[in-house]
């Protein structure tokens, strides 16, 4: 970005209850639209708690594909988000939420916000997920110790390892914000009669992703194109964002509702294990399944049985055994 390019941008600073909101329009919104882009952002950061919490917010206005370089936003369909944040920025303890201008008039503008800053709010509790750079290093060098334990054909499992962590890392995180999201606007009503119902219909969502687990590991031995295809189309599905979103928004509920030592802060400051143990011991206490769990087994989703089925899977392909 050249000093003209800065020069150009609107930018505003307003002050709101001794905390700084800092907004930059890069797309060159109309006078009204920023009004009231404007006026919505100083709403949130003015009665929703968790904004309250930080001490600085940056608002960037910009394209996710921004002047001829297309942005590294870590998000699927990048054309169509309303908003994000990006893990490098939280690193360095800058607080930004990233707004797509195309979707400024969207109806969820106000949840969207919301949900971003409950991201940038874990991080600061947390570093959940500035740490996920440094998982991802650590994962890979421990997936690269068992490197040349896989031949060509089977190496692209690798990443298919990767994938499976930060699908159950993910529960936690947009759980949580989507749980927020839900909090900020008045959508949420503990009761007895709302905890059965989000678990019944939430349940349908594991047991989805099992049958297509399941089919996604007997297509993994199939090398033709057609079949490369159709397995990542199955691990695509598997990932897609609404899952993770609504079966860990089930997870922050079922922990509040039933454990009253637990608060929205304590469970931001959790790791992602001891957050699905947590919920685990919850749902012990109900006698219910868990949707999801780390390693008792328990869980319609279980993380290890998972870890393991695609382990034992690589052994059946077999490895290059010249490599040993």
């Amino acid at each position: 970005m050249g000093l003209f390019d800065f020069v150009r941008y609107k930018k505003e600073r307003c002050n709101v209850d001794g905390r700084e909101i800092i907004i930059i329009d890069k797309s060159k919104l109309n006078k009204e639209k920023f009004k009231k882009l404007h006026k919505i952002i100083l709403e949130i950061c003015s009665n929703y708690k968790i904004a309250k919490y930080l001490p600085k917010i940056e608002f960037h206005i910009k394209h996710p594909k921004h002047g001829n370089k297309i942005e590294e936003v870590n998000v699927e369909d990048k054309d169509y988000i309303v908003g994000w944040v990006d893990p490098r920025d939280l690193i360095d303890e800058r607080f930004i939420v990233y707004l797509n201008p195309e979707y400024l008039e969207s109806k969820k503008i106000k949840t969207n916000i919301a949900h971003e800053i409950a991201h940038i709010w874990h991080d600061y509790s947390s570093k959940i997920m500035s740490n996920k750079i440094e998982e991802s290093d650590k994962l890979h060098d421990a997936i690269f110790k068992i490197n040349k334990r896989f031949n060509e054909k089977t190496r692209s499992l690798r990443d298919h390892r990767e994938f499976l962590f930060f699908y159950f890392r993910s529960i936690h995180t947009e759980g949580l914000a989507k749980f927020c999201e839900a909090y900020a606007i008045g959508d949420v009503l503990m009761s007895e009669k709302n905890f059965n119902e989000i678990y019944k219909t939430t349940k349908q969502l594991p047991e989805m992703i099992f049958d297509l687990w399941n089919s996604y590991l007997r297509k993994l031995g199939d090398n033709n194109e057609k079949e490369r295809k159709d397995r990542e189309s199955l691990l695509s599905v598997i990932g897609e964002k609404i899952s993770t979103y609504d079966i860990g928004q089930h997870i922050i509920y079922s922990l509040l509702y039933l454990d009253h030592n637990l608060t929205i802060e304590k469970i931001a400051k959790l790791s992602f294990f001891k957050f699905i143990k947590k919920y685990e011991e919850s749902m012990k206490s109900k006698n219910l399944k868990p949707l999801v769990s780390i390693s008792s087994g328990e869980g319609i989703l279980d993380y290890n049985r998972m870890l393991n089925q695609w382990w034992m899977v690589c052994k059946k392909l077999k490895f290059d055994k010249a490599d040993d």
